[in-house]
């Protein structure tokens, strides 16, 4: 039954290629990779954050002039916020 699992994406792709007529070469380069998340359960889910905070961040920062303050709130933006939320008694 595993097997069959893992083996339905090669599947459903050469139905596709026999019925259309049309290789779907984007889907064959990367179906090791597809088949490995079912493997390994991994995907690039933290590094697309990553790259969508950076890229939401250097929208806000347009027009700074000052190179430290862009790099000072990229790093306020992957600090944890528990640890942006303490309490001071003075």
């Amino acid at each position: 039954m595993g097997l069959i699992i893992k083996l339905l994406p090669l599947l459903y792709l050469n139905y596709l290629t026999y019925s259309t007529g049309i290789a779907y070469d984007p889907l064959k380069s990367n179906l090791e990779d597809i088949l490995n998340y079912f493997n390994k359960k991994t995907t690039n889910a933290f590094t697309e954050s990553c790259h969508t905070k950076v890229k939401l961040l250097k929208r806000i920062s347009f027009g700074l002039r000052n190179h430290q303050v862009y790099v000072e709130k990229l790093e306020l933006g992957f600090v944890q916020p528990k640890l942006l939320t303490t309490t001071h008694t003075y």
